[in-house]
C-alpha cells in the first residue's frame, strides 16, 4: 500500500507535527496543516504547504479541510496543564470531529495517541498494546485513553484506523520532555526521583516520525495498535544528567516518590477530575512517568511493520546541545 494524497496533519505546528511534515515534503508528497488562526508556521514551509485555519472544535471547519483527503495524521490534542473539560473539548470533541468527516470521506486515520493509556501499569509491569486501559493520573490521560475509544468505536463503524503510542518523545522542539525539563534544571526544581534509576521510556521524533509514516503505508497496519519506544538502555537519571551537562550543570536535587504524590494530591484529585491548574508541584502524571521504569514492549510494530530506530540517543543529544548553544 502507498501512501494516499491528499495527506492532511492535524497539530501540523506542534513539535512532532512540524517533524513529520518536514519528512511528507522530503519525499515530495502534497500535505496540509489544520491550524488554529494566528498560529505560527514555520516559515520553511514557505507555498509548499497548505495551511488551513480552523478550530479541530468545529464539525464545520473540520468538514471544509477533510473533504478529499485520503489519509490524516491526528496529532492534535490538548496538552499540559488545564481542567478536565478542556482537555475533552480539545481532544474528544475535537477527535469526533474529525472521525465523523474520516468515515464520510472514506479517508485513513493515523491517530497519535499516547502511552499514558496505561496509566497506573507503567509502574508495574511491561507494557503492550494487548493490555487495558489503566487508571488515569490526570487530564492528558484521562482524554488520550477516552480519545482512543471513541476511535476504536467508529473503527467498528468503518472508518480506516492506526493506532500509535509513542513513549516519551525527545528531539529539539520538545515542549514536555527537552524544553520544560531545561527550564525546571535551570530554576533548579526538576528532582531525581529515589535513585533515577528507572528506564527513561524515550523515542527519538525522527523515530516516532519513521513509524507513522509506516503506519500509513501499511494495509496491514488497518485496525491495528502499535506501542513505538526506542528501548534505549537510558534511565531517568542519566537522561536529566546528560540534559544538566548541556546549561552547566552538575548537580540535581533527589526527591522521595511518595513525597512527590504528596505534595501533587494537594493540589489534583484524578479520581474525582479535579486538575491542578497551576503548576503548584510535578502533577501526578509527570510522576507517573519520571518516578518510575518505563518499559514497553514494541516487539509488535517491529514484527508486523519492520520498523527500526534509526536516530541515536547520541545524535539526539547533539542536536539538542547544537541548538541551545545556538541561542
Amino acid at each position: 500500500m502507498t501512501l494516499q494524497s491528499p495527506i492532511l496533519v492535524t497539530g501540523g505546528t506542534g513539535f512532532i507535527g512540524r517533524a513529520l511534515i518536514d519528512e511528507l515534503l522530503d519525499q515530495g508528497l502534497e500535505v496540509a496543516s489544520f491550524a488554529l488562526p494566528g498560529e505560527v508556521v514555520p516559515s520553511h514551509w514557505g507555498n509548499r504547504v497548505t495551511v488551513h485555519r480552523g478550530d479541530i472544535t468545529s464539525a464545520t471547519d473540520v468538514n471544509a479541510v477533510m473533504n478529499g483527503v485520503k489519509t490524516v495524521f491526528h496529532l492534535a490534542a490538548a496538552m499540559g496543564m488545564g481542567a478536565y473539560r478542556e482537555h475533552e473539548t480539545i481532544t474528544v470533541q475535537g477527535s469526533q470531529c474529525l472521525f465523523e468527516a474520516a468515515l464520510a470521506n472514506n479517508s485513513k486515520v493515523v491517530l497519535a495517541a499516547s502511552i499514558v493509556v496505561y496509566g497506573h501499569q507503567i509502574q508495574n509491569m511491561v507494557c503492550h498494546e494487548d493490555l487495558p486501559q489503566g487508571k488515569h493520573q490526570g487530564p492528558y490521560s484521562w482524554a488520550k485513553m477516552a480519545q482512543e475509544k471513541l476511535a476504536l468505536d467508529y473503527q467498528n463503524k468503518g472508518m480506516q484506523l492506526t493506532i500509535i503510542r509513542p513513549a516519551n518523545v525527545y528531539g529539539v522542539g520538545s515542549g514536555p520532555w527537552v524544553e520544560s525539563l531545561l527550564g525546571a534544571i535551570e530554576a533548579g526544581i526538576l528532582p531525581i526521583v529515589e535513585d533515577g534509576s528507572g528506564n527513561a521510556g524515550l523515542v527519538h521524533v525522527n523515530n516516532l516520525v519513521s513509524a507513522l509514516l509506516l503506519a500509513a503505508n501499511s494495509e496491514q497496519a488497518v485496525g491495528r495498535i502499535y506501542t513505538v519506544c526506542d528501548g534505549l538502555d537510558v534511565s531517568w537519571s542519566q537522561y536529566f544528567h546528560d540534559l544538566a551537562a548541556i546549561k552547566g550543570i552538575k548537580e540535581l536535587p533527589v526527591a522521595g516518590r511518595d513525597e512527590l504524590i504528596a505534595a501533587a494530591r494537594q493540589f489534583e484529585n484524578p479520581e474525582k477530575l479535579q486538575a491542578m491548574q497551576e503548576m503548584s508541584a510535578i502533577p501526578l502524571e509527570m510522576i507517573n512517568l519520571i518516578g518510575y521504569d518505563n518499559r514497553f514492549d514494541c516487539s509488535r510494530i517491529r514484527d508486523e511493520l519492520g520498523w527500526n530506530p534509526q536516530f541515536s540517543y547520541e545524535d539526539g543529544l547533539a542536536e539538542i546541545r547544537r541548538e541551545q548553544c545556538a541561542r
